[in-house]
This record gives structure tokens, C-alpha cells and sequence, in this order.
């Protein structure tokens, strides 16, 4: 944590080891009090939206990598930022990360080196 955060270590400390889907539900509260939850979540436009945020962020942390001045390279923010993205919008979409990623991770380890494509 650098100095820059000091005043906000004890939000910060709150905020860590926490499930997904409690992440989810704070992502989905700040980003509602801060006006980004007011068209409908259920029409498809409206979900290619928040895909695209998501997207931007991902093309950020592209930009964060090819900064070479380490004081400029902030990609652990802007990983950061995909993350509330996806947290934001699974609960927006009422998707249980927690269980979803669950899933996902017994189906990765049932899978073949590198699933079975060329390296």
C-alpha cells in the first residue's frame, strides 16, 4: 500500500478476504450510488454495454504493461478495475461468482495439459 492510501487503510483493511459474492454485492451498491445502474440490466444492449467496460478496462491494463516507467505502470489497478467490472456486472445479472468460479475451477483441473492443444 503506498502513502497515497493511508487515510483509507482501515477501509481498505475492511475490504480484504472478503467472499466474491460479498465483493459483488459492494461493487453493485457504489456503482448504483454513483449513477451507472440506471437503464434496464435485461436488454441485450444493455449487457454488450457493460461487456464493452469491461473490454476497455482489459485494453487499460494492455496499456498499463507497455509503460516501462514502473511510477506510470499501473496494472494492478487496472486489474483491479476489471475485476469490479465483472463483480459489478455478474451481480447486476444476479451470476453467484463464488459458485460460477467454483465450477469452473474443478472443471480446469479435470482438464488435459493445456487442454489438449499444442503448445
Amino acid at each position: 500500500m503506498t502513502d497515497e492510501n493511508a487515510d483509507t487503510k482501515p477501509e481498505i483493511s475492511e475490504m480484504v478476504n472478503r467472499t466474491l459474492s460479498e465483493l459483488q454485492e459492494d461493487c453493485y451498491e457504489i456503482a448504483e450510488a454513483h449513477g451507472f445502474h440506471k437503464e434496464d440490466s435485461g436488454t441485450v444492449e444493455r449487457q454488450l454495454s457493460r461487456l464493452m467496460l469491461i473490454t476497455t478496462e482489459v485494453a487499460e491494463a494492455a496499456e498499463a504493461v507497455r509503460k516501462t516507467d514502473e511510477d506510470e505502470n499501473n496494472l494492478g489497478e487496472e486489474l483491479a478495475d476489471i475485476l469490479i467490472r465483472v463483480l459489478d456486472f455478474s451481480e447486476e445479472m444476479d451470476i453467484d461468482l463464488d459458485y460460477q468460479v467454483a465450477v469452473k475451477m474443478v472443471t480446469n483441473r479435470k482438464r488435459p495439459h493445456m487442454h489438449g492443444k499444442a503448445a
